[in-house]
């Protein structure tokens, strides 16, 4: 039997659903302090307390990227819990509600006192790493001529420790986090940021939630209990 974080509106994580209670289950590739295996992210909290207005639970699966994004789409999984825009041509059974969930911030994350990047042109004069496989960093960068691509964000910061790039290209809260567990100090975020919205995207078979879970989330926006959630996420990316 598949093992997977289901969280409710107890804020309670378990191993495995409650049959009484209706289960969504969502593929995420996000990063910690974003999802966690306790159950404890800022996305694990707020799908919790989204889907417990509607009186459901959700179910998080960490899946690789194309092959969460696969199996949303393919309805072995009920959508994808947080995306920037999706082609709709390759991925045409999942359908993008309306209200973001949240942003993520790029950006350049460095350690040396004499790193200067204000405009997206500063990049070329270091030496730059980024994860293999990530879209935006490889339409901004595919130029660079000082470039390193690593397998996973764990190696990109082992790298940036060394001195071996001069500038992790990153996600800033997560790459916060990452640096936190490394005992890397003195980490900074260059004044060029890319601000990118993610959005839930639901398989069709239950398009007919979205616009209630929109509601449902504007609604947590007007009542403060999204800023609960929220405002230590949005203070981790400055």
């Amino acid at each position: 039997m598949l093992q997977a974080l289901v969280l409710c509106s107890s804020g309670l994580a378990f191993a495995e659903s409650d049959d009484s209670v209706p289960t969504l289950r969502f593929s995420t590739a996000s990063l910690p302090p974003v999802t966690t295996p306790a159950g404890d992210g800022y996305l694990d909290q707020l799908l919790d307390a989204l889907f417990s207005r509607l009186g459901m639970c959700v179910e998080i699966q960490k899946l690789p990227p194309a092959r969460g994004l696969a199996q949303a789409n393919a309805g072995l999984l009920d959508g994808e819990a947080a995306r920037i825009n999706l082609d709709g041509s390759l991925y045409p059974a999942l359908h993008r509600m309306r209200e973001p969930l949240f942003d993520v911030v790029f950006a350049g994350l460095y350690t040396r006192p004499d790193v200067s990047v204000d405009a997206l042109e500063d990049f070329f004069e270091y030496r730059l790493g980024f994860v293999r496989g990530w879209k935006i960093a490889e339409s901004l960068f595919s130029e660079h001529s000082m470039l390193i691509r690593t397998h996973n964000a764990t190696q990109l910061f082992d790298m940036l420790d060394a001195g071996r790039i001069d500038i992790a290209f990153m996600t800033v809260a997560p790459g916060r986090f990452i640096a936190r567990g490394k005992g890397i100090e003195h980490l900074q975020v260059t004044g060029f940021t890319l601000r990118k919205d993610l959005h839930l995207y639901m398989h069709e078979k239950n398009i007919a939630l979205l616009p209630a879970l929109s509601a449902a989330l504007k609604s947590m926006k007007a009542d403060g209990s999204y800023g609960d959630i929220m405002d230590d996420y949005e203070r981790e990316n400055r």
